[in-house]
Formats: C-alpha cells, structure tokens, sequence
C-alpha cells in the first residue's frame, strides 16, 4: 500500500482554496459597494469638512464557522482563538496540493490549540464528488 494520495483527495484542498478565495472575492465586493469615489468627493481640500460616508452593512458569516464540539469534520479546540473553515472537493487537485503541502504546517497549530479547522463539501465536480463527500462524512462520523 502506497502513501499517496488518491486521484479523488488530490483534488480537495485545491478547490478549497479556490471557494475560499471566491468567498473572500465576494465578501470583499459586497462590502465595497456602498463606496463611491468620485473625483468631486475624494479631491476635498483640507479645511473644508468631514466627507460623509454610506453606512456599509457587514454579511452575517457567523453561520459559517460553526464550532459545534460534535463536529465529526472539524479538529482543533472549539474555543481556539482562529477558526478555519475550508470548502472543498475530494476531486479537486488544488485542495489535494494543499492538503499535502500547507495542512500540515495548519496542523501544527492545530495541536498547540492556535487554531481549529472545520471542512465542508463543495462537490464542485458532479457525482463523483458528492459520493466521495458522503463517504468521508460517514468515515468521520465512524472515528
């Protein structure tokens, strides 16, 4: 038996960095639309008042990160001061690179209480991947 990985868990972390990034990309875009920076408004001379600003409303993302003790897809302390959540897909071969290269560095701090991580399923690629991400929930729920 081989130590690596499957063609199916190669593709995990990658497309987990991938919606993460999406996520952050849209977030930062959602919080950006009530800027407006227009030539009148940003080229104020000093001396001549407050520019007022539009009130942006923050998303609520608190249903993201769940910190649920019983969460068979998570490690690390629930009251770990940073929490991770990574979306990903057992097919993807960014999330696999990751898993392989940048999870182990993350598990560190995972075991020195730092960090707590929690995975969710993206299925991305069809079928395959949602099949793939059933069986990982029912290993997970198994020990």
């Amino acid at each position: 038996m081989s130590n690596t990985p499957s063609p199916v868990r190669r593709w995990a972390v990658p497309i987990t960095v991938i919606v993460a990034a999406v996520v952050l990309f849209i977030t930062a875009i959602s919080l950006g639309q009530g800027r407006t920076d227009s030539p009148e408004e940003g080229s104020q001379a000093a001396g001549e008042g407050p520019v007022e600003v539009e009130a942006v409303e923050t998303p609520d993302l608190s249903d993201i990160e769940r910190r649920d003790e019983g969460d068979p897809l998570a490690v690390g302390p629930v009251d770990a001061p940073v929490g991770l959540v990574i979306f990903d897909d057992y097919q993807c071969p960014f999330c696999a690179q990751w898993s392989q290269d940048t999870l182990p560095l993350m598990m560190e701090r995972v075991e020195e209480g730092e960090l707590r991580i929690e995975w969710r399923q993206v299925n991305v690629f069809g079928d395959a991947s949602l099949r793939a991400a059933q069986a990982a929930y029912a290993a997970a729920l198994q020990g």
